[in-house]
């Protein structure tokens, strides 16, 4: 339903522009009459008692004033549809910690939440061996007054980054700081349990599923069975929840050599397991994303300063692991994820074509450019648009208000 200012629009631009209207649609019926008719146009794709009620309701509306009408209210409503979207339903599935721009993707999809693009539907921080992820994801949450977003996390130890980059333990074991309630993973929902719980709740086929870390959770709840939440097997319900996957992985997959390849999210730290399982059994559309590596962002969280938790991250990781800090900036891989989950390939990115993923666990995967086989396309970014990108991003987490 249109609220009543559209129609008072309508109301006090209709004098002004009947003249407009009248002379276009006088145009319209002139062309369709002459098509039709006198030059014999080829409209012979058509049935022709199909073309007979269509230009006979353009001459009632046009004699009746009704077609002024449509017209104007088809230009003037037009851009309300087409703005008026609903969000992006988002799982954010990431290894917060193993780097920081985990946390300029989560700054960035909170600022998508801001602007009605998106909505959080759950989060999952599905690295075990160092478990302070899941904190830093409670404290951004509450920095922006989410706090009811659902949250889990893994409970074992077998997969993730070894190392706390990000001196994530130091950040968040005083919660006074940030206001976190959660420390560790335990202090979170079991990751599965969570996932089933929320798709249960959710409509048929919207969701999107976004992996900018390790790939265990995604394949644990594929392998999942029925429980209290759902009768369905994990794999039923993904394929009825779930619409696509976007996975930030699979970097550099599409080079020209074809070589095999492994990268960070697919294949180390205990994962390349569970991501052949979610290769093999993942039932809808999944896209992989190849970029971001000199897409430098950071510096638009400047403005947050000292004592704020997405600054206080990216400073510490960054001069931790680098000695560097937030002007150097850090390459945006999960970003791009991010960004294209919820406004698609843009102006930065580029879908490669009809392919698909060749994976081992042992030897790494390459991207076969050939028919399809199933539903995968890789995503890559664009060439030469490193620093417009950059900009782009950059300006979006400029966005971020200090206070919420």
């Amino acid at each position: 339903m249109l609220s009543g200012q559209p129609w008072l629009i309508l109301r006090r631009f209709w004098p002004l522009s009947r003249e407009l209207f009248g002379s276009i649609s006088k145009r319209l019926l002139s062309f369709a009459e002459l098509s039709f008719g006198q030059y014999g146009a080829d409209w012979s794709f058509f049935p022709k008692w199909l073309l007979l009620i269509l230009f006979n309701w353009m001459k009632v509306m046009r004699e009746t004033g009704l077609l002024n009408r449509t017209l104007l209210i088809l230009v003037v409503c037009f851009p309300l549809f087409t703005f008026s979207q609903a969000p992006e339903k988002i799982i954010f599935d990431t290894d917060m910690g193993s780097d920081c721009d985990d946390v300029g993707a989560l700054a960035l999809l909170h600022q998508y939440v801001s602007e009605g693009k998106a909505e959080i539907v759950a989060e999952v921080y599905s690295s075990g061996v160092v478990p302070y992820g899941a904190g830093v994801i409670d404290a951004i949450n509450r920095f922006f007054g989410r706090s009811d977003i659902p949250l889990g996390a893994s409970h074992g130890n077998e997969v993730g980054d070894p190392v706390d980059k990000m001196l994530a333990e130091q950040m968040i074991s005083d919660t006074s700081r940030y206001g976190n309630r959660i420390v560790t993973n335990t202090d979170a929902p079991e990751q599965v349990g969570l996932l089933r719980k929320v798709l249960a709740s959710q409509p048929d086929g919207e969701v999107t599923y976004v992996t900018i870390g390790h790939t265990e959770a995604l394949a644990s709840l594929l392998n999942s069975g029925p429980d209290q939440y759902s009768p369905l097997s994990g794999e039923d319900l993904v394929e009825k929840k779930v619409q696509r996957w976007v996975a930030l992985g699979a970097l550099n997959a599409g080079n020209e050599r074809g070589d095999l390849v492994k990268d960070w999210n697919f294949f180390f730290n205990g994962t390349a397991d569970y991501t052949r399982t979610c290769l093999e059994k993942f039932p809808n559309e999944v896209y992989f994303i190849d970029g971001g590596s000199d897409v430098m962002t950071g510096q638009g969280l400047q403005h947050l300063g000292k004592g704020n938790i997405l600054y206080d991250a990216y400073v510490s990781w960054l001069d931790n692991v680098f000695d560097r800090t937030l002007e150097d900036q850090r390459s945006s891989w999960d970003l791009l994820a991010v960004y294209f989950a919820v406004e698609g390939k843009g102006s930065y990115l580029s879908d490669r074509g009809p392919g698909y993923l060749e994976f081992s666990s042992e030897k790494g995967c390459r991207w076969i450019q050939t028919e399809p086989r199933g539903n995968q396309y890789l995503i890559s970014q664009r060439e030469g648009i490193d620093e417009a990108f950059s900009e782009y991003l950059n300006e979006k987490l400029a966005m971020i208000e200090k206070d919420y």
